[in-house]
């Protein structure tokens, strides 16, 4: 988990912050598509403002069924 928040470092100005006051626990989030509380599936960043989307497991993989 400490290599993926200092790739996220390198790609966005102060991205760690700004996903960890995000996190419940340490690896659940309130899900950006479905608004539940879940694990951790996958982030985005909003390209105008540049904020974490977080998104449960549930909702990542309908992203990656979708892109395949």
């Amino acid at each position: 988990m400490e290599q993926f928040f200092e790739t996220i470092e390198k790609l966005k100005n102060g991205g760690r912050e700004k996903i960890n006051k995000k996190l419940i626990n340490g690896d659940e989030c309130i899900c950006e598509m479905c608004h539940k509380q879940g694990k951790v599936g996958g982030l985005k960043f909003d390209l105008i403002t540049n904020e974490p989307l977080l998104y449960c497991k549930n909702c990542a993989s309908k992203f990656v069924n979708h892109n395949n």
